[in-house]
């Protein structure tokens, strides 16, 4: 009697030919051994992730052993930056004297860093809306030239007239005026990220402060 054990269970094959075909493998039904190597394998591990004990799972895997990997700020993030020291100190310079509000950030497109666009589409109002009061608002919804020469100054204390409107056509927010002059005379680029506070002035004038971050 020829006895092979297959997924745990004899079986008499004693009624067939010396060798069987299984999952398209010739297979020596007179040697145990090999039909059990071959179809019981057993994975082992090597080098397995260690298990929390405080959670029973195991614990995540990271490449490169124990580096931490730098947090990415998503595009268009809204979570607050925290406005850089030199860019506080130039606000205080131009008199103001409103706590700065983060408004807005996003990596620069192609179109957003060249002479000839000369202009930052802001993909995200809503802290622009809710930074401006209702005659500002008024006036870039509904004007076609919006506001004009709103004061923004950068953190090397440079002072632009920048404009803030909506493009009809595509129901887009854009800044304006001297954006291009802002962006070429900061070296940014394409992929570097502009990042927006609000402010006001003693006369609470609208005004914006600008930094540049690659």
């Amino acid at each position: 009697m020829a006895i092979i054990q297959l997924f745990g269970v004899d079986i008499d094959v004693s009624f067939t030919v010396d060798k069987i075909k299984l999952f398209g493998v010739d297979v020596n039904v007179h040697d145990r051994d090999q039909t059990r190597n071959s179809y019981s394998p057993v994975r082992v591990n090597n080098n397995p992730t260690p298990i929390d004990h405080r959670t029973g799972k195991r614990k995540h895997r990271t490449v490169g052993g124990n580096e931490k990997k730098r947090p990415r700020v998503a595009e268009d993030s809204d979570d607050a930056p925290k406005i850089p020291a030199e860019l506080l100190r130039v606000i205080e310079r131009h008199q103001g004297v409103t706590e700065p509000i983060f408004l807005y950030q996003k990596n620069l497109k192609y179109s957003d860093a060249t002479k000839i666009h000369n202009r930052l589409f802001v993909n995200k109002r809503d802290g622009f809306e809710k930074f401006l009061n209702d005659d500002e608002g008024m006036i870039v919804n509904h004007t076609t030239k919006g506001l004009e020469k709103i004061v923004c100054v950068d953190a090397r204390g440079t002072s632009y007239n920048l404009g803030l409107k909506i493009w009809p056509s595509l129901n887009q927010l854009v800044i304006t005026s001297e954006w291009f002059k802002l962006v070429n005379e900061n070296g940014a680029q394409q992929g570097h990220r502009v990042q927006i506070w609000g402010y006001r002035d003693q006369m609470g004038r609208l005004r914006f402060a600008i930094n540049f971050d690659n």
